[in-house]
């Protein structure tokens, strides 16, 4: 609390809220740029405000050099946001560090870039299937978000899909990815007046219809979902 209110009494300080306007916008930025939710909220500001964006990465650059302990840069071989180019760089910029991609020793890492509270692109979701298709028998998924909430419990029910719409109902799927997500429900509509009325309501649709194309498509094959998407009406 104490530090909230030294930055509120920094000079020239100006707090920006996030209205409806700024968050859609944001959105719109995230899925076009895909950039992820923080961010796209950041560039957007800058644009509302017409003043350029500067971010930290040179003084980070310097802050790391001053790392004295053991330090392992771990970076996925496929990451687009972040590539292995920039985690080398860094693991060099870190005395004694080294960096490992992930997808020795049969673990594999991928990354698709979802904006918080929305539904993943098309696009992003043939990648998700794909990844799934590449798991050989018997191995773990794990899934991670910034919050571990709303984007994690969305790939762990459409993951669940893949593998059960056949034997298990949509509602006992979201029930119990729910349970395991901190009682997170993807189908839950926000509340009314809130700016993110419009995204989780696209978004439960999509879930719907994901659970009708894994009902179809039984472990993501034989049609990735754009696929299924333009095979006709369902």
């Amino acid at each position: 609390m104490a530090g909230g209110g030294l930055v509120l009494r920094l000079p020239s300080l100006r707090v920006v809220p996030i209205d409806a306007m700024l968050a859609e916008t944001s959105a719109g930025l995230a899925g076009r740029f895909r950039l992820r939710g923080a961010d796209a909220v950041y560039v957007a500001v800058a644009a509302s405000l017409r003043l350029p964006l500067v971010t930290w990465d040179a003084d980070q650059r310097d802050r790391v050099r001053e790392i004295r302990v053991p330090a392992l840069v771990l970076c996925g071989a496929e990451d687009r946001v972040t590539p292995p180019a920039l985690s080398t760089a860094l693991a060099k910029l870190i005395p004694g560090a080294h960096c490992d991609l992930v997808e020795g020793a049969g673990e594999h890492y991928v990354r698709i870039t979802v904006t918080d509270h929305a539904r993943p692109l098309d696009d992003d979701v043939d990648r998700f299937i794909l990844a799934v298709r590449a798991l050989p028998d018997g191995a773990w998924a794990h899934f991670h978000c910034e919050a571990g909430l709303g984007r994690t419990t969305t790939f762990m029910v459409l993951y669940d899909m893949l593998r059960n719409a056949n034997r298990v109902s949509l509602e006992d799927i979201v029930r119990r990815q729910k349970i395991l997500g901190y009682d997170y429900d993807v189908l839950h509509p926000s509340e009314p007046g809130d700016w993110r009325v419009p995204y989780t309501a696209d978004r439960a649709a999509f879930v719907r219809a994901f659970y009708d194309y894994a009902r179809a498509n039984p472990n993501g094959r034989p049609q990735l979902w754009s696929e299924w998407l333009k095979s006709g009406p369902k």
